[in-house]
């Protein structure tokens, strides 16, 4: 995202050593997250524009997958097999947030709901399913909390703490993934980390806890 100028994407092809620009996006839209479903499509959340935008395969040019001007920002993905979305919608601000359910419809266009759950929500920041596709886990910013609700149309219902992160102040949690395995990756950039958990909360076993640090001006794991 973001390459050389706001608003572009970058790609490293295969065997390369650099980034290219891959596209541009319309103007004052700026991407934050990026998702492939199993068709070769490509998702591209614009938290600038309040659009999901969609690249079909071998396009450079985007078009509108779905817009709502009831987003506050969407800014991360995930993706079902059946090629469902799930979207974060901070609220920085207000310090709280919500998630979106992005279905496709006849048309091929996107149809968004707001999903409910019987507990209020955070600052919704990272975002990602299961491999089972049974559990969202939703990393919260300032709260510093993993959490993990399963599925029932558009609600989140059996919502379950997973891990309460302590370190300093204003050290807010980012992005998350899980793996095929069901670890969960969470990024905690006031930190310079990257924690590998399972799915009860544990940290995984060395190596996959990787604290990152800057020495020399380049960016090294350990």
């Amino acid at each position: 995202m973001n390459l050389h100028k706001d608003g572009t994407i970058g790609k490293v092809a295969a065997g390369a050593s650099r980034s290219e620009l891959f596209s541009e996006l319309p103007k004052g839209s700026m991407g934050s997250s990026i998702r492939f479903d199993r068709s070769g499509r490509m998702f591209v959340a614009d938290f600038k524009k309040h659009n999901v935008f969609l690249f079909e395969p071998g396009e450079k040019v985007p078009s509108v997958y779905f817009q709502s001007n009831q987003f506050n920002q969407p800014n991360d993905l995930a993706i079902a097999p059946d090629g469902t979305l799930y979207a974060s919608d901070p609220n920085f601000g207000k310090g709280a947030g919500q998630i979106w359910r992005i279905t496709r419809g006849p048309d091929g266009k996107g149809r968004g709901e707001v999903m409910f759950s019987d507990r209020k929500m955070g600052v919704t920041n990272g975002i990602d399913l299961s491999p089972d596709g049974q559990a969202l886990y939703i990393s919260e910013s300032a709260t510093r909390e993993l959490w993990a609700y399963c599925l029932q149309g558009v609600k989140l219902t059996a919502a379950r703490l997973v891990k309460k992160f302590d370190g300093p102040p204003k050290s807010e949690l980012d992005g998350l993934r899980t793996d095929i395995d069901g670890k969960i990756f969470v990024t905690w950039p006031g930190t310079g980390s990257v924690a590998v958990l399972t799915p009860d909360g544990n940290l995984a076993e060395q190596p996959h806890l990787w604290w990152a640090r800057w020495k020399d001006g380049l960016r090294h794991a350990s």
